[in-house]
């Protein structure tokens, strides 16, 4: 048997725009589905996270917001971050990731 092609995304759960894409598909998604195996991109490439190029007011405001976490932060947490402060996020930002 062949082995499936893989689509990796970020984030599945917190990407509204894929979200829309792949369910606006609605019968082809099932059809994709069984011919793709779909994986988190970080985790399929082997990366850790290790953190976001941000103005330092809005990394600020994540570790008030956050005091106990740890540095580069949670992906959960910065994700709960951006859905508090969406503005932060509109524009693209850069983060940085290792092979781990």
């Amino acid at each position: 048997m062949t082995e499936l092609p893989t689509l990796a995304v970020w984030k599945f759960a917190s990407c509204d725009g894929c979200q829309l894409t792949l369910l606006d598909c609605e019968d082809e998604l099932l059809t994709l589905a069984g011919q793709v195996k779909i994986a988190h991109f970080l985790e399929d490439e082997s990366l850790a996270f290790c953190g976001f190029q941000l103005p330092k007011e809005n990394q600020a405001m994540f570790w008030q917001r956050f005091p106990l976490e740890t540095w580069p932060g949670s992906l959960e947490n910065w994700a709960r971050f951006e859905e508090e402060r969406p503005q932060l996020f509109e524009n693209m930002y850069l983060f940085w990731c290792q092979k781990i």
